[in-house]
């Protein structure tokens, strides 16, 4: 009797780490989230962060959106495409992220699960 119930007993743990982990998976939040750090760590690898900021530092201020643009024109000509991809898809991610979260506490219950 008593191995039997600790056999069910396992049984169910195992099923409720189930519904939990895959409930983390589904959450919107956690997708976007995940998202955007693997596409930045991707993209940190692929790029130089610390030329990117020198050159940003050394740029007038009033010049920096022609500078963004001129860099990502280069990027496409230089045939670059994963980093701008990786660009678009930090853009996105983070901005949905930032959509999922406004909704979550709009809603007033302060969690993710609630959206």
């Amino acid at each position: 009797m008593t191995q039997t119930r600790s056999q069910l007993n396992k049984l169910v743990m195992r099923r409720v780490w189930y519904v939990f982990l895959l409930s983390l998976f589904v959450n919107r939040g956690t997708v976007a989230g995940v998202t955007l750090g693997v596409s930045l760590g991707a993209l940190f690898e692929l790029i130089y962060v610390r030329a990117i900021v020198s050159n940003l530092l050394h740029t007038e201020v009033g010049e920096v959106p022609s500078y963004v643009l001129q860099s990502l024109q280069d990027s496409f000509n230089n045939g670059e495409l994963l980093q701008l991809f990786l660009i678009c898809l930090v853009f996105v991610s983070l901005s949905y992220l930032l959509t999922v979260l406004n909704q979550a506490f709009l809603n007033g219950r302060g969690s993710l699960r609630s959206v």
